[in-house]
């Protein structure tokens, strides 16, 4: 008998051991995990360089850790045990906070929440830049432009999360930079999360198992927007919450797949119908998306997508990611002609926008992702720069050699074609100031300037904090040989009127044509 027992146990033993093999050799290999939300491991292959056979068996142990019989089954074991027995979350991705509730913590999401992600002053108003001429730049067109992060789960439901990490809460970087925002009077702004906290006492508004808002948390973020977009157009219509018909539904989150127990951890939740809805999806013209080279411009699969209402008065391009799914029902509803693309930045849209001129857009990202919509566009800056250089009549300073209050390794003379600036030493360059006050929204600079040589020019700023030349605080520009003209903003918001000028770093003789800074206003 006890022969038998160890004969048992030892073929268990080996069949434990063997039958993920085997089944890893039968079975076709998968491309993708939806567990864990990446793209699995393929199967190496073989090279003739040192560096590839060196690598080769990590690379096919990767290969079988992503591939072998029975894995998501093992995990899914493992991960309930982990949760069962110890109370701990078995991906590091993923927090378990109070009654079931699952927090997304990667990607700096928890960082964010800790306040851990600051910035400077100078990137705040770099950012608000971006926005300013990207809603400058579409108002020329007729467009108006609203702006909306969404709030992570956690900085609407930071109850349900563990004592460990609410003790820790600090300001996360979408409420800095939307409380400077509102500090320099950026009107293109929708705040999301007080509607969203305010509404909570009314329903749920994220799901318990997913990193998203549920219908519901999308209805307020879309009734808040509509608000902001009816001061421009009255007449836009708003879907009311009778039309809103909804049934319950099992709904299995994100976070509860990425831990392998879909099936453990799901929950009851709202599947809503607009009744009496007038809107239908249209086609967009594979031509809309051609280069003039005949190559498409992107992905196909993030082409936009066209809806709306016959009936209705204006159109609207929503610019979103996975959040911004729950809104379209609504926006269906609102537009005459609505236009979604998703994962898709503006910049990469802006010829597109030239040719629709929608009435609106609008501009939604998840807070660990929104520094994506405020990425520098230096061709609408440019045409913004000079349209206010032109426009503005705020001269600070005009280029007039009586004006530099100190000079160094630099013999000045007048040439016919300006002033004429010599440089004799290592460190060639000019002080100047300018009155800065009363103080505008930016200072922009002029410079035209011929160099000797390829080289750097370099303009040196004062802060109120900062009165001393530093390199804390200096914009670089690279110059070419010849005539160059250039124009720019000094960043900081605080700039003070002493400016440094180093017109290059190669000895040798330069001619300065012209040298402006001029004050600049926002106007819309």
């Amino acid at each position: 008998m006890r022969r038998i027992r160890s004969l048992s146990i030892t073929i268990v033993f080996i069949g434990f051991i063997f039958v993920p093999v085997a089944l890893w050799l039968v079975n076709t290999d998968a491309e993708f995990s939806s567990f864990e939300k990446r793209r699995l491991a393929e199967f190496p292959a073989p090279g003739g360089s040192w560096e590839s056979i060196a690598s080769f068996s990590k690379r096919m142990e990767n290969y079988y850790e992503d591939h072998f019989g029975l894995r998501d089954q093992l995990i899914a074991l493992y991960s309930r045990l982990s949760i069962q027995l110890f109370g701990k979350s078995p991906d590091s991705a993923v927090t378990i906070g109070r009654d079931k509730w699952l927090f997304y913590n990667a990607g700096n999401s928890l960082r964010d929440f800790m306040g851990l992600l600051n910035v400077d002053v100078v990137q705040l108003e770099a950012w608000h830049r971006v926005l300013r001429d990207r809603q400058e730049w579409l108002y020329d067109q007729g467009t108006r432009y609203v702006m909306c992060i969404v709030p992570s789960k956690m900085m609407i439901y930071p109850e349900f999360l563990p004592a460990r990490i609410q003790k820790q809460a600090g300001t996360p970087l979408m409420r800095e930079f939307l409380t400077y925002l509102d500090q320099v009077g950026f009107s293109g702004t929708v705040a999301l999360r007080p509607p969203l906290v305010a509404a909570k006492d009314e329903g749920q508004m994220y799901f318990r198992t997913d990193t998203h808002w549920n219908t519901d948390g999308a209805y307020a973020a879309y009734l808040t927007i509509m608000d902001k977009i009816q001061t421009w157009y009255p007449d836009v219509t708003v879907v009311d919450a009778a039309r809103r018909e909804s049934r319950q539904v099992k709904f299995t989150g994100d976070l509860g797949v990425m831990l392998h127990l879909s099936h453990m951890l799901n929950e009851t939740a709202k599947d809503v119908t607009i009744t009496a809805s007038c809107s239908s999806e249209k086609p967009f013209s594979r031509d809309d998306f051609i280069h003039p080279d005949g190559q498409l411009a992107g992905d196909p699969k993030y082409f936009p997508l066209q809806n709306g209402c016959p009936d209705k008065a204006e159109s609207a391009l929503i610019l979103h990611d996975s959040f911004g799914r729950y809104m379209t029902p609504y926006f269906d509803e609102s537009f005459q002609t609505v236009i979604y693309s998703q994962h898709v930045g503006f910049r990469d849209l802006k010829g597109f926008v030239s040719k629709v001129r929608p009435s609106v857009i609008v501009d939604q990202r998840a807070a660990r992702f929104f520094f994506r919509m405020v990425r520098p566009d230096p061709e609408i800056e440019s045409y913004v720069l000079r349209k206010h250089f032109q426009e503005s009549e705020d001269v600070r300073f005009a280029h007039d050699r009586d004006q530099f209050i100190s000079i160094n390794d630099i013999i000045l003379s007048t040439g016919a074609w300006g002033i004429l600036l010599e440089a004799t030493g290592d460190d060639p360059f000019l002080e100047l100031e300018f009155d800065h006050r009363p103080e505008a929204d930016s200072f922009i600079v002029r410079v035209v300037l011929t160099s000797p040589e390829e080289t750097t020019l370099q303009f040196f700023y004062t802060t109120s904090e900062d009165r001393g030349f530093s390199p804390e605080r200096v914009i670089s520009k690279s110059i070419r040989k010849g005539r160059n003209e250039l124009l720019f903003r000094l960043p900081h918001p605080d700039t003070r009127g002493r400016i440094r000028f180093d017109p290059g770093f190669a000895a040798g003789l330069y001619v300065l044509h012209s040298l402006q800074i001029k004050g600049e206003r926002f106007r819309i």
